[in-house]
């Protein structure tokens, strides 16, 4: 066992644990995604990598049997019933609901060259979506990597490229807060290596426009968040947390 992932129940106050949910073997230590929320549709909702190794070694991002490499939902009542809701992820780190327009944001990690932000709508009825890796990183074609074309390929909205610093995305939210106006309805991401922050505005179309990069540097970013205003707090790999504020307040 390999750095397995599993997710447990727990009642608040109790350091036991009511039922396992899901138990998943980890062949490698790195890319074992990780991030737990609550759905729009009221699922939970778990992130898991490719399970690690250079470039999808087993291909799982595109095996439809296993669920290495995709996003995957259970109903929170009930016994555990995890559905693979999409697809060819190599290491999805973090993703945010929007349950207004019904859509999930996903940071996926890249290999060598490209990290990318990805834009799903949640379609229940429709085989799930796939994002394309191994067979592409970003909108770049691996060879000899294979598509499996059982779901619908979307694109990433938004990447860039390893250099000054850039070497693996974390993914964020969309902004609500009323303390930073500038960044209203902006998607809000970064990356750990740099610290760099970036926004960029939605589309009605399901796309992104107007990518800018932001004055502010977080090291060693792990996590974009909300505080309960819908404000902006950071987290980083150094054990600190830091809140966006106005410029010169």
């Amino acid at each position: 066992q390999v750095g397995d992932t599993r997710v447990a129940e727990f009642r608040r106050g109790s350091g036991q644990p009511l039922r396992e949910l899901l138990h998943v073997e980890q062949p490698e230590e790195n890319h074992n995604g990780g991030q737990l929320a609550f759905g729009p549709d009221g699922r939970l909702y778990l992130g898991l990598g490719d399970g690690g190794g250079g470039f999808d070694p087993d291909a799982n991002g595109q095996d439809g049997s296993v669920l290495l490499g995709k996003l995957v939902a259970t109903p929170a009542d009930g016994p555990p019933d995890w559905q693979i809701v999409v697809t060819g992820l190599r290491n999805p780190w973090r993703f945010w609901f929007d349950p207004a327009l019904g859509e999930v944001w996903i940071g996926d990690v890249g290999q060598d060259a490209v990290e990318e932000i990805d834009r799903v709508l949640l379609e229940f009825d429709e085989p799930p979506k796939n994002l394309g890796w191994s067979a592409f990183e970003g909108t770049e074609r691996i060879e000899g990597h294979d598509l499996n074309t059982e779901g619908e390929l979307v694109w990433p909205v938004a990447t860039y490229r390893h250099g000054t610093g850039h070497c693996s995305v974390t993914g964020g939210v969309v902004y609500g807060g009323a303390a930073l106006p500038a960044l209203g309805r902006r998607y809000v991401y970064g990356d750990f290596c740099s610290g760099a922050l970036w926004t960029l505005r939605g589309t009605p179309e399901g796309g992104a426009e107007d990518v800018r990069r932001e004055e502010a540097v977080v090291p060693q970013l792990t996590h974009i968040g909300t505080d309960a205003d819908g404000e902006l707090v950071f987290a980083s790999a150094a054990g600190d947390l830091y809140r966006a504020v106005p410029a010169g307040s």
